[in-house]
């Protein structure tokens, strides 16, 4: 069962591939200061206010 769960996670190429990109985007904006990190503290209030309950 497990096997086919972790297999049906690699099943699509193509999103992968779209989620390596992103993430090298991301990393990019980070080291150029295009965008800034914030506090995992501030995040989760802003996520625990906009998503309440």
């Amino acid at each position: 069962m497990l096997d086919r769960l972790i297999a049906s996670l690699d099943a699509d190429a193509g999103a992968e591939t779209a989620w390596d990109e992103l993430a090298e985007t991301r990393e990019q904006e980070l080291r150029t200061g295009a965008v800034q990190t914030i506090p995992i503290e501030i995040a989760a209030a802003r996520l625990e206010a906009r998503f309440p309950g």
